[in-house]
């Protein structure tokens, strides 16, 4: 007869012991994606020192600038027409953390929905967590043509 150890008991995990472990790991990977989503920045260089380039309104995609609220972002700058109809451009880049900005026409606008910083149509931050002013870029706009020259 051959001598056979005797089997050890199984760990057991008990139901505590495994929400505590599930609980943990939820969140870590929570504050994992919360922090990376913080510290993120736009992979996009910040806008040239200066620029200087002509949209038409009647070619698209640029056809959106027709309408008051609408807006275009071309190399890194927005060119939008706010709701008293004046055309604007400013950066596209949010001065907080580098993401790209979007105009809201309806609010007249420049808003980053990465932190929710919103600037006036004249670049100034006015809601954080952004502190700093957009740069902005002189626009010169021909009725006739249809173009829309931005340059700064």
């Amino acid at each position: 007869m051959e001598n056979t150890p005797a089997p050890t008991p199984a760990a057991t995990l008990t139901r505590t012991d495994f929400m505590r472990i599930v609980g943990t790991s939820i969140g870590l990977i929570a504050f994992t994606n919360c922090v990376a989503a913080c510290g993120k920045e736009s992979n996009d260089p910040p806008p040239a020192a200066t620029v200087d380039f002509t949209v038409n309104w009647a070619n698209s995609p640029y056809s959106n600038l027709k309408t008051k609220g609408g807006y275009v972002v071309e190399q890194q700058v927005i060119v939008a027409q706010t709701l008293a109809g004046d055309f604007i451009a400013v950066s596209s880049i949010c001065t907080h953390a580098n993401n790209t900005l979007v105009f809201q026409g309806a609010n007249n606008r420049f808003y980053c929905p990465a932190h929710m910083s919103r600037f006036s149509t004249a670049g100034a931050a006015i809601n954080g967590p952004a502190t700093l002013a957009l740069k902005t870029y002189a626009v010169t706009v021909n009725q006739a043509t249809g173009d829309i020259r931005v340059k700064g």
